[in-house]
């Protein structure tokens, strides 16, 4: 009775999980046809010039892309290109090998410590922008240690409680220092949101949830585990992605100058 038990738990488990993604694709779906976007489940190769471009995809292994919702929205009545899917990979974080040598052979043991990062991730392309490269992340206390490395983030310091907040990094410093005007900076310690700029190219995706192991540095990258948006929050942050699509365009003036 007991292995039956067991048996029909697991049964239970997988069986709720195999409804939850199911559901989960149906509601994407659903939101994908309002916001007049095409929708392909396992992804489609036609975002990989857009992803190609940004360091964030750059990294990891095993990444799979899912519930992809692409197509062109409007921002300001120009035609803007967006991509929204929900994105997993895992890093590396260490790898160890092991050799027993017995009389006739030798046996190699190959050891990893992984760890996997899953996320919904909007990317847009927008032909008008041309900012300087730059990423933003949450800050951690391991990133103290990467900056004691020489990986020093960009700070500000009339605004200590961004600066606090998030690790700024590029290596276009004097350009950034310019892009992030106070209004920028005063959005992004209202909204927190993870970003990966670079010319006509933008990454957004969520702060990782409060009181979680959620981040991982490894020289001057920070792999930020954050969470799938539920169907009902993607509509909000493609509207709150376009503001910011608005102020990075706004500031692009006093870069130029």
């Amino acid at each position: 009775m007991p292995f039956f038990l067991f048996i029909a738990i697991v049964v239970a488990i997988v069986g709720g999980i195999v409804y939850l993604v199911k559901k989960r694709r149906q509601d994407l779906e659903l939101v994908a046809r309002q916001l007049k976007l095409d929708f392909f489940p396992k992804g489609d190769e036609s975002i990989a010039p857009m992803v190609s471009n940004l360091d964030f995809f750059m990294y990891g292994e095993r990444c799979n892309v899912s519930n992809l919702m692409c197509g062109q929205v409007k921002r300001n009545a120009k035609p803007v290109t967006v991509a929204i899917f929900d994105y997993s990979y895992t890093i590396c974080k260490r790898r160890s090998t092991e050799f027993s040598f017995n009389e006739d052979s030798v046996s190699i043991e190959s050891n990893s410590d992984t760890e996997t990062f899953c996320q919904t991730v909007l990317v847009f392309y927008d032909e008008s922008l041309d900012v300087p490269g730059f990423s933003l992340r949450p800050e951690h206390i391991w990133d103290k240690l990467a900056n004691f490395a020489g990986y020093e983030d960009i700070n500000f310091d009339r605004f200590p409680a961004f600066s606090k907040g998030y690790r700024l990094l590029s290596n276009q410093v004097e350009d950034v220092r310019n892009l992030f005007q106070p209004n920028l900076i005063k959005f992004y310690e209202i909204n927190k949101i993870c970003t990966e700029a670079i010319g006509s190219y933008l990454l957004v995706f969520p702060f990782p949830p409060k009181h979680t192991n959620s981040s991982l540095t490894m020289g001057d990258k920070t792999f930020t585990k954050s969470q799938y948006l539920h169907p009902k929050d993607v509509k909000p942050y493609l509207d709150l992605s376009l503001k910011l699509l608005n102020l990075l365009e706004n500031n692009m003036s006093a870069v130029r100058s």
